[in-house]
């Protein structure tokens, strides 16, 4: 066996130690194909060529060392450069001074919305005060509900944009009845969105305001604060046009009274009193020539003549107490309604029963013709329409108020023949007269239960009876 077989050979050595470093440093250097043992020099030249290998990859190694402290160093200075500039950094930018200007980017961007928000709500002011402006003198030309209520609606539109808007007021029977239903868009077939508020008068509601939007979630809590706004304001508005109108109609009402009442004086003047004093005219003539001629008749003419005249006394005076009672004046409202009570009970055979409590003193002379104007007109309407055989009036009365109750057991009121044979006409008399005496007018009726009214109204002074 050769020297270059042995494993402890000095070759072997080399070359292992050869490889190690190669693998160590990276270094790249090819392997030497092992030599065929027929090849070896001899053992002192392989010695040589090993040491100087050697030497070799000192001198490498050492090259390595240098390339290698002279990247740590600039590493090294890399990475306090890179420190320096955190710290300059840091003490430019601290983290408290981050954290503030995000704070006061936050704070600015929230100042802003809300100023945006502001300037939208002064432009919806300023809309809502032209809208209000022009709304008050509208409404002051406006001559009906529907016509009040339209201008409303406009106004509703320009405030708030919506689909369709609804006006429903009080009437006298305190049940709402619609006075415009109105649509701005013909595409809005769906409502997902609806406001409402009532129409108020101070602390009385009149009526309700509604709005509806075909988007959902339309509206929000400052358009139901601008809404109520705007249904407040309304409110008067309304309930003017609605006085105004009454006032027409009563005036109205009041002449056609008048008018009726001096036709009824005319006919009953024509067909009673004109046709007795006819007929007693002739009756005179008559007794005349019965005298002349010397006829014992004209006794017995001239006592129907007298039986005549008495009759139409009796008509004159039922048409002065009709015009105007002069127990009112004299006597106050018990004696007055008594008298009419007892010349309805002689005339017409129905039965009255009539009772007052509580009347000691005389009630203002305003609502003592008012109440004795409803008892009145009672009376007439139950002669002409009732068919009653008995009728209870009461008249009752404390430091406060005055009640007039009157009923009776006829047929009742039929819907819809009151209007045809003119009960409907008394009735709103009297309702009117109630209210100008600031009082309260109810009444229950039904078929076959007779009617029963109710008149309560306040007493604000009394008078002494004359003595």
């Amino acid at each position: 066996m050769t020297n270059s077989q042995n494993p402890g050979s000095p070759v072997r050595a080399s070359r292992a130690l050869l490889r190690r470093a190669t693998s160590m440093f990276g270094l790249g250097i090819p392997r030497e194909p092992e030599p065929v043992i027929e090849s070896l020099p001899p053992v002192v030249e392989q010695s040589q060529e090993t040491e100087q290998q050697l030497a070799a990859l000192v001198a490498h190694n050492a090259e390595l060392e240098q390339r290698l402290a002279a990247e740590s160093a600039h590493l090294s200075e890399a990475l306090a450069e890179i420190q320096s500039l955190q710290s300059a950094l840091q003490q430019r930018h601290p983290p408290e001074q981050d954290l503030l200007e995000r704070h006061r980017s936050l704070e600015l961007q929230r100042t802003n919305q809300e100023l945006a928000a502001e300037v939208q709500e002064r432009k919806r002011v300023v809309i809502a005060l032209s809208a209000f402006s022009h709304l008050g003198q509208k409404l002051h030309s406006a001559h009906s509900e529907t016509e009040a209520a339209k201008i409303i609606a406009e106004t509703a539109q320009t405030l708030i944009p919506h689909h369709a808007c609804s006006i429903a007021l009080y009437g006298a029977d305190d049940q709402l009845h619609p006075i415009i239903q109105a649509v701005a868009s013909p595409d809005a077939r769906l409502f997902r969105s609806n406001l409402s508020v009532p129409i108020r008068n101070g602390l009385r509601v009149v009526g309700i305001l509604e709005i509806k939007s075909a988007v959902p979630d339309a509206f929000s809590i400052a358009d139901a604060n601008t809404l109520q706004s705007l249904g407040d304001y309304c409110g008067g508005a309304l309930e003017r046009v609605r006085a105004e109108k009454a006032l027409r109609h009563l005036s109205r009402s009041i002449l056609d009274a008048q008018e009726n009442e001096r036709r009824r004086v005319a006919r009953e003047l024509h067909d009673g009193v004109n046709q007795a004093i006819a007929s007693i005219k002739f009756r005179i003539q008559t007794a005349e020539q019965q005298i002349a001629r010397g006829d014992p008749k004209w006794q017995e003419t001239c006592a129907k003549t007298k039986e005549m005249l008495d009759s139409v006394l009796q008509q004159v005076r039922r048409l002065s107490q009709n015009l105007r009672p002069g127990e009112l004046d004299d006597f106050g409202l018990v004696a007055a309604t008594r008298s009419a009570c007892q010349e309805f009970e002689a005339r017409t055979g129905i039965d009255v029963t009539f009772v007052a409590e509580g009347l000691e003193l005389r009630l203002p002379p305003p609502l003592e013709l008012s109440l004795y104007r409803i008892s009145q007109e009672a009376l007439t309407n139950i002669e002409r329409h009732s068919g009653a055989d008995s009728v209870q009036i009461s008249l009752a009365a404390d430091q406060a108020n005055v009640i007039l109750r009157i009923s009776d057991n006829g047929r009742g009121i039929i819907p819809g023949e009151r209007h045809e044979k003119g009960g409907g006409l008394g009735l709103l008399h009297m309702r009117e007269r109630a209210g100008l005496a600031g009082g309260t007018f109810t009444l229950e009726s039904g078929p076959g239960q007779g009617v029963r009214l109710k008149v309560e109204a306040p007493i604000h002074a009394i008078v002494p009876h004359p003595s």
